[in-house]
């Protein structure tokens, strides 16, 4: 197991990116599960079809800026409880976000993108699956004498 968690730290954890928006640098780390979840809803909004690169749709209209920019603060924001000043931290990145030059939001967000690397999730996933069919599989064995 051991080996396991050091696989899922090193996919996650270690990974980041250096952002530029509006003249100044921000770090994206690879945003761990509880961000994820709270980057879901403004990506929600984001539209992409089947015939559209990730970047051209969220280049097509300003009204899907507006949630591509809430998803890069909160990836920026990491894994912080929502208080009142961590509200007000994403508001403002948020507001600062809409005045920033579209190449460097789109590469932003291509960065966040790129970052966001599914295998050790799935991996983790996959072991607590079989992790769970063996001690059903254990518990039925048992019961049957």
């Amino acid at each position: 197991m051991n080996e396991l968690a050091k696989l899922v730290a090193e996919g996650i954890l270690d990974e980041f990116k250096t952002v530029m928006l509006c003249g100044r640098m921000y770090m994206i780390n690879a945003p761990t599960s509880y961000v994820l979840g709270r980057m879901l809803k403004p990506l929600s909004h984001v539209d992409v079809s089947e015939n559209e690169t990730r970047m051209s749709a969220s280049a097509k209209s300003t009204e899907q800026s507006k949630y591509i920019d809430e998803a890069i603060a909160l990836a920026i924001l990491g894994d912080v409880p929502m208080n009142p000043s961590n509200r007000l931290r994403l508001r403002r990145m948020k507001r600062l976000f809409c005045h920033a030059d579209e190449a460097d939001r789109l590469q932003a967000f291509s960065e966040l993108i790129s970052i966001i690397n599914p295998e050790p999730f799935f991996l983790c996933a996959r072991l607590a699956m079989n992790l769970t069919q063996s001690l059903a599989g254990r518990k039925s064995s048992e019961d049957a004498r």
